[in-house]
């Protein structure tokens, strides 16, 4: 449980910094690549949050970043 609290906790301290992020999430522990990736906080902003997958990690962020 300590683990899923820091993760909470810097989501919302990157929220309250940026007003939203993008997490990324992996499907082993060892995966080069993310699965998918969400935004968090976009919904204050008037946005819709997004969830992308299926393309690399890199353009995901970069999507999900530029929709922010």
């Amino acid at each position: 449980m300590v683990g899923t609290n820091n993760f909470l906790r810097r989501r919302q301290e990157l929220v309250n910094r940026h007003g939203w992020t993008v997490t990324a999430m992996y499907p082993t522990d060892n995966a080069r690549e993310p699965s998918f990736a969400y935004t968090i906080g976009l919904t204050a902003h008037g946005r819709p949050e997004l969830i992308i997958g299926g393309t690399g990690s890199r353009h995901r962020t970069g999507t999900a970043q530029r929709r922010g």
